[in-house]
């Protein structure tokens, strides 16, 4: 890395180096088998210069083409945008845990064991279930150095466990998924099963749901599909372009004032954790939304300067991609019932799992229409069967200013610390009376 700094500065006025390695175990399992296993690890290197004031960039995984690498990126820097920013210097980082010490000697063997057990599991209480899945760990080492003397880096860690029982029934195919994503080691394979148990228990019965505007309760796995829009809408890069919706809604109340969402990367331990970004800038908590009032958008170096605000610690990369603003982790606050409360305190609604695809929607401008691939009826507080060929829709800004309410058990979906959400009302598209 420092050669490659060097041999850069001699035709550049600055440059910047990171290096990414990764180390990946997985085991997959297929009809509640071992199918098979895969270790991968990988080395790449990225340089970026700023040469007569114009960005340049290139990538490479082999460690003996420096030469090529170096000349690729001044080349590059004819044709790239002006540069906005200069390069950090080094800074205090906040201490944040981004590597699980229990993770490391987690083994494949170990892995195998652990998904036989929720294998059988299954099995003893429901044969007929058709159970895949897989478990995944990787281990990642980042640094960055530039001309600036900034040498910062940090290892962390990813934990994947996923399980998806496939039903097989009279109504045709449902898959059912359970998982945890986490930045680190989470053997719940018990929990998962009993989940997806009681799931599938649910689903067996079908449920009619008539079409209109009703309740319904977003569990976290499919508030993603709906968060995904106020990320664009908070992103830096598409507010310099004038194409998010919130442009120039900084103090607004945008939201219901029950919404208080904010990025996170110092939280301990979630899977994008880190003490500093993809340009070495330090981490720290972002508040977007305070109760529903637009507060700040997410910046990296270049975008940051071309709107005069500077990086919010917010650039995320790898080795082979330029910086661009995105996320660490996006945490919203939770409310005070529990799912089995917001269930209850329903006469008429549905309660969604599990989404399917974007179908017509526009993420950007927030409108949504999304097929329920798993989600139940909610009749006089209680669930009372599996909803088929069902559709939600609407825009998510809308939305979000009509909550009734939030759950107050958070989830932990791989970048993601997210409760349940009741939204008052959802225009439902159902085959019901």
């Amino acid at each position: 890395m420092e050669e490659l700094l060097g041999m850069a500065l001699k035709g550049a006025q600055a440059a910047e180096v990171i290096e990414v390695v990764t180390e990946e175990e997985r085991c997959e399992f297929k009809a509640g088998n071992l199918k098979g296993v895969e270790k991968r690890e990988s080395r790449g290197w990225g340089l970026r210069i700023i040469r007569e004031g114009r960005i340049g960039f290139s990538s490479s995984t082999d460690p003996t083409k420096r030469k090529e690498l170096v000349e690729n990126a001044l080349t590059s820097a004819r044709y790239g945008q002006e540069a906005r920013f200069g390069f950090p210097s080094s800074a205090k980082l906040p201490s944040v845990k981004a590597k699980d010490p229990d993770l490391i000697p987690f083994s494949l063997d170990q892995a195998i064991e652990h998904f036989n057990q929720v294998a059988e599991l299954i099995r003893s209480a429901n044969p007929s279930i058709y159970l895949e899945g897989y478990i995944q760990k990787e281990v990642a080492q980042e640094r960055i150095i530039n001309s600036e003397g900034l040498d910062s880096g940090f290892e962390h860690t990813s934990f994947d466990f996923l399980i998806s029982g496939l039903l097989v029934g009279p109504e045709g195919l449902l898959p059912i998924y359970e998982g945890a994503f986490s930045g680190r080691l989470r053997l719940e394979g018990e929990r998962l099963a009993r989940s997806l148990l009681e799931k599938a228990e649910l689903a067996k019965r079908i449920a009619s749901v008539r079409s209109g505007r009703l309740p319904v309760i977003f569990a976290p796995e499919a508030l993603i599909s709906l968060l995904t829009s106020l990320e664009m809408g908070v992103n830096g890069k598409l507010v310099q372009k004038g194409s998010s919706p919130l442009c120039g809604r900084l103090g607004e109340e945008v939201l219901s004032p029950q919404i208080n969402l904010y990025d996170d990367g110092t939280r301990d331990l979630l899977q994008g954790s880190r003490p500093l970004d993809g340009e070495g800038t330090p981490i720290h908590r972002i508040s977007l939304f305070e109760k529903g009032v637009l507060k700040n958008y997410l910046f990296d170096l270049q975008t940051g300067g071309m709107m005069g605000a500077g990086s919010t610690g917010n650039a995320v990369r790898s080795f082979d991609t330029q910086p661009r603003p995105g996320i660490n982790n996006l945490i919203l606050e939770p409310g005070e019932r529990q799912m089995e409360e917001l269930i209850q305190r329903i006469d008429e609604g549905i309660l969604i799992y599990e989404v399917l695809g974007g179908g017509q929607s526009n993420l950007l401008a927030g409108d949504f229409s999304l097929n329920v691939d798993l989600g139940y009826k909610i009749e006089n507080g209680e669930l009372t069967g599996r909803v088929k060929d069902t559709m939600v829709s609407g825009n998510v800004y809308e939305a979000f200013r009509e909550i009734r309410e939030i759950g107050s058990v958070q989830k932990e979906v791989g970048e993601y610390l997210i409760p349940p959400v009741v939204f008052d009302s959802i225009s439902v598209s159902g085959k019901g009376n």
